[in-house]
């Protein structure tokens, strides 16, 4: 049975969970972490995506263009690239290049590692979504106190920076 000091604690546990206000550090298997920040978040976004396009436009462009196949063809290789790289560097380093250089990762809610599927699912999927209607999904990141953005919801993330 429980006493009215557990019924309590669990209480203010719920109401604290829903008032919106998120811890800004949390426990990893006994190490510190914090949630990461916005800036760092953004600019490893950026690197990230200029080393897609960079792959896409140089070593594939040409190879669409060869072909003589539509235009249309190199955003589709931009998608199925961000697919690959998101699920090769989340699945075994847990961070893409961008978010390595700020030491941060990308972990599921049991705090592990994302499989390629999920990964290559969130960068491409997951990302495209959030860049559309004006990139509402992003700027969720930069509201929400969990700074959770539309892709860390639909696929249960959150990216961290080790302390």
């Amino acid at each position: 049975m429980k006493s009215n000091n557990d019924e309590k604690s669990i209480l203010n546990e719920y109401l604290n969970e829903n008032t919106g206000e998120a811890k800004s550090t949390i426990s990893l298997n006994s190490e510190s972490v914090s949630l990461a920040p916005s800036g760092k978040r953004i600019v490893a976004a950026i690197i990230d995506k200029i080393l897609i396009m960079i792959i896409a436009n140089y070593v594939f462009g040409p190879m669409v263009k060869l072909a003589q196949l539509p235009s249309l063809t190199l955003f589709f290789v931009n998608i199925a690239l961000d697919f690959v790289y998101g699920g090769y560097f989340y699945s075994t380093k847990m961070a893409t290049p961008g978010k390595l250089i700020f030491n941060l990762q990308v972990v599921n809610n049991k705090n592990e590692k994302l499989s390629f599927v999920t990964g290559g699912l969130r960068d491409s999927f997951g990302k495209s979504l959030s860049g559309l209607i004006l990139g509402i999904g992003y700027l969720m990141g930069l509201i929400r106190s969990d700074k959770k953005a539309l892709h860390d919801i639909i696929f249960k993330t959150t990216v961290i920076e080790r302390q």
